[in-house]
């Protein structure tokens, strides 16, 4: 936590006890050990964001009025017929006793009609108070460090006086510029200020800086400084600033206006400067007494005009990344993402930064929502709630997002991104972190397609998640492709809706599951993927799935290429499966189908294996440089085999094994294999008929068929 005096972030305060026997908070920090920590403050530190900033301007600038006027307006807020009305239920509280006496001294003379003395030139404590409950900017603490107009006049000044400057991540500068002797004023002071900064060794860089210029009841009618813009006469006229309206578009005018308007009036050297030497700069008008005064007395009663303005420029810097929803019918700005998603209209359009966004709890949608961020790795979203971070379901709702990283984080089980009705379309999104649970059903994927949702995923991202990248399931249809498939627990992609899918142009690699998953009813199609590297195999069908396989490329995975086991019946036609360390292509259980014009090449086992009861059709595929078999029949496995080639295998070009009862091996070619071309185990069953076959250039016989007795036999 950041202690409220030198800004130093510390793990935890030191409790002491004071002369009073009474406890007291200590900063541990060895260059500050202030004493007189808010309890409060550091009880509730979580729950409100805290907002350091600096008042810097020469004295006669309005320094020590603008503070008072603010605490006057604080007074009104959540009070209906005053300004903040708009802020129903909002208030604000000193947080000890010392501050709230320092509150209290200022608004008494106010109340008096009179204005507040200057402020004397002494290095101060920072003034902390709490808001609480303002609309779409929730609670802060406001840390505020005031000192002497005269302590910026000269370096010495600020190293005495207004050194608390230099960890301060927003400084709030006040220019009146009805008292300025001339333009060079601000530019000389702002040489002052940045000497000072490089001297402590600090970093303006870092800093926001907000010019306000004061005394804007004077500036309405100046005749040395005429021609307002029209927006900061209009402000100084409706000065009310609403946190869930448009008043952030309004200061954003504003500010570019005033900007523009001091190049013209011969301010460019300090406006110019001010915007290399700083992080940010933002510019609003305001009027602190909103009347004259006459010797230190208002003529009329305190009527402050805009002095939030510079509140609302801090609020941006310190509340969490801009969330800006453009809706149907205005344009609003959220500091909390799961507050926009709840709260836009269907229809809004939600803009993200180049920004972490960090979901307080769980998030449902059910309305059309579109969500763009500035790049998968950019905009990260991150959640850490249980069970789920957002869920989509609206029947006739459509959810978009683009160029955005959805991330679960922390300890808690958690898919990351569930969407169960309506329709969804992902557009180089990245899903990462999810967190299996097994106990407690949790699978852990980074993003779930489930029920009757409509999807697409376009060049996407599934990492790191400790079950599936991606499933898909229940009565999904989904188009997924071009997407990438790494690092996941699970399958890359795991499919087994009873819906028409199609996954295409995908690359699933260094999975510790398979690298697609098909299983259940899944009639899906799966084309052109990249199946690589994964711990078990390239693309696996079980169950009674009946997906369509093209075109695919598996290599280098721990077990198979692909594998077929269960009742499945894929239809595998233009797959390369290279390199695995079992075999190209495995069938087992009951499986069948077709294979065609499959290349099975350099796999450790067999390039196609076929087991147990299964009976594929194999036709017109490649087996080449295999650790053992071209084609292998094992166990009471059928089918048949015609026009495969198979050559260059270390054991046979085709063997048949065990009990194994292939309807015909017919037509095929076997050539240059290290055993023989064709072997038929004794045992294998009388009808298998060798057909056609052309088998050459073997080291074995050319055909070797055991089932036949010798001369010796």
């Amino acid at each position: 936590m950041r202690c409220p005096f030198c800004l130093n972030e510390v793990a935890a305060f030191r409790q002491e006890t004071d002369t009073h026997s009474r406890p007291i908070l200590i900063c541990p920090d060895a260059a500050c050990k202030a004493e007189g920590v808010p309890f409060q403050y550091a009880q509730e530190y979580e729950h409100y964001s805290p907002i350091p900033f600096s008042i810097v301007g020469l004295r006669g600038h309005g320094k020590t009025v603008f503070l008072t006027s603010l605490f006057h307006v604080f007074e009104q807020i959540g009070r209906p017929g005053h300004e903040g009305s708009l802020w129903p239920g909002a208030y604000y509280e000193p947080l000890d006793e010392e501050n709230m006496h320092e509150v209290r001294d200022r608004l008494k003379g106010l109340a008096e009609g009179r204005l507040p003395p200057a402020t004397t030139a002494v290095f101060p404590r920072s003034l902390v108070v709490r808001l609480s409950r303002i609309p779409r900017a929730g609670g802060s603490h406001l840390m505020m460090f005031d000192t002497g107009g005269e302590a910026f006049l000269t370096v010495n000044g600020i190293m005495a006086f207004g050194r608390y400057v230099r960890r301060s991540p927003a400084v709030i500068w006040l220019i009146s510029l009805e008292d300025l002797a001339s333009p060079d004023e601000p530019n000389d002071s702002l040489t002052v200020y940045l000497q000072a900064m490089a001297e402590m060794a600090a970093e303006s860089e870092k800093q926001e800086l907000i010019v306000v210029l004061t005394k804007g009841d004077l500036l309405l009618r100046s005749e040395r400084y005429p021609d307002l813009p029209e927006s900061a006469s209009d402000f100084l006229l409706q000065h009310e600033l609403d946190p869930s309206g448009d008043s952030w578009q309004v200061l954003e005018r504003i500010s570019i206006d005033l900007h523009d308007w001091l190049l013209r009036l011969g301010f460019h050297q300090f406006v110019n400067r001010a915007e290399d030497k700083f992080a940010n700069v933002r510019y609003c008008i305001l009027s602190a007494q909103g009347t004259s005064a006459v010797n230190g007395a208002l003529e009329v009663g305190l009527m402050p005009r805009g002095v939030l303005a510079p509140l609302f420029w801090l609020w941006r810097r310190h509340l969490g990344p801009a969330v800006w929803v453009d809706t149907p019918h205005s344009r609003d700005l959220y500091f909390a993402l799961d507050e926009a998603l709840r709260e836009a209209p269907a229809g809004s359009v939600i803009h993200l930064g180049p920004e972490v966004y960090r979901l307080q709890t769980q998030v449902q949608l059910r309305q059309s929502i579109r969500l763009f961020g500035k790049g998968n790795g950019k905009t990260i979203v991150r959640g850490s709630a249980e069970g789920y971070d957002i869920a989509f379901g609206g029947p006739e709702a459509r959810f978009e997002a683009a160029d955005i990283l959805f991330q679960h984080d922390g300890a808690s089980p958690a898919d990351v991104f569930r969407a169960v009705r309506g329709e969804v379309l992902f557009r180089r999104c990245g899903f990462a972190g999810g967190i299996a649970s097994p106990d407690r059903g949790g699978s852990g994927d980074g993003l779930i397609l489930a029920k009757e949702v409509i999807a697409k995923v376009s060049e996407c991202e599934f990492t790191r998640n400790q079950g599936n990248g991606l499933s898909l399931r229940d009565n999904a249809k989904a188009l997924v492709e071009a997407s990438q498939c790494r690092g996941n627990k699970g399958a890359g992609i795991h499919c087994t809706t009873a819906e028409k899918c199609m996954m295409v142009r995908n690359h699933c690699s260094g999975n510790d599951g398979h690298g697609i998953r098909l299983g259940g009813p899944a009639i899906a199609t799966i084309e052109a993927n990249i199946c690589q590297g994964n711990r078990r195999c390239g693309i696996s069908s079980t169950e009674n799935s009946e997906p369509a396989l093209r075109g695919n490329f598996c290599q280098d995975n721990g077990l198979n290429g692909i594998q077929v086991k269960n009742d499945a019946k894929p239809e595998l036609e233009s797959n390369q499966c290279l390199d695995n360390q079992a075999s190209g292509i495995a069938y087992a259980d009951h499986a069948a189908g077709t294979a065609r014009d499959n290349r099975c090449q350099g796999n450790a086992h067999f390039g196609i294996a076929l087991c147990d009861q299964a009976q594929p059709l194999l036709e017109e595929n490649i087996c080449s440089n295999n650790g053992q078999h071209g084609i292998v029949y094992l166990g009471d496995s059928g089918g048949s085999a015609s026009k495969n080639q198979c050559a260059h295998n270390s054991g046979c070009g085709i063997s048949l094994e065990n009990h194994a009862i292939p309807a015909e091996i017919q037509g095929n070619e076997c050539a240059a294999n290290k055993s023989h071309g064709i072997a038929v185990a004794s045992t294998v069953g009388k009808r298998v008929r060798l057909r056609s076959n052309n088998c050459h250039d073997n080291l074995g016989e050319q055909t070797r068929d055991f089932r036949k007795t010798t001369w010796f036999g």
